[in-house]
């Protein structure tokens, strides 16, 4: 009977430890992860140009070319820095940003972090871009 119930509490654990490794991985992605956009003051990326919408991006990220995709295929019309041309004036506006990550895209005084279809869409109507 000792071994049965011995059995039956190391599953019980190892059910446990899998489903708190599962679980607890994806909270904690959830908890520190940034927020899709957020609102702020924008309008020291716009000094050096008239558009609307700024992005920054690398030349090798994936979800970079997807946002400019979408720009392109929405037709609007978008200022693109990339971070790693070390300019000087790109790279003080892209550390302005509450976190690190490309792409970075600053629609009116929004700002998404990535590449968020729904979100950019929403902010592109909202501030009558689209």
């Amino acid at each position: 009977m000792n071994t049965i119930k011995n059995i039956a509490l190391f599953v019980l654990i190892l059910v446990a430890s899998y489903l708190c490794g599962k679980y607890g991985q994806q909270a904690y992605h959830q908890l520190t992860s940034p927020p899709p956009s957020y609102q702020t003051n924008t309008s020291h990326h716009f000094e050096n140009t008239t558009n609307k919408v700024v992005i920054y991006t690398t030349s090798w990220c994936k979800y970079c070319n997807k946002a400019r995709a979408l720009l392109d295929q929405a037709g609007v019309a978008y200022t693109n820095y990339d971070i790693e041309s070390n300019n000087e004036i790109i790279n003080k506006n892209y550390a302005s940003f509450n976190n690190q990550g490309v792409p970075k895209i600053v629609i009116g005084d929004h700002v998404v972090n990535g590449f968020f279809v729904d979100e950019i869409n929403a902010l592109l109507k909202q501030q009558a871009i689209l």
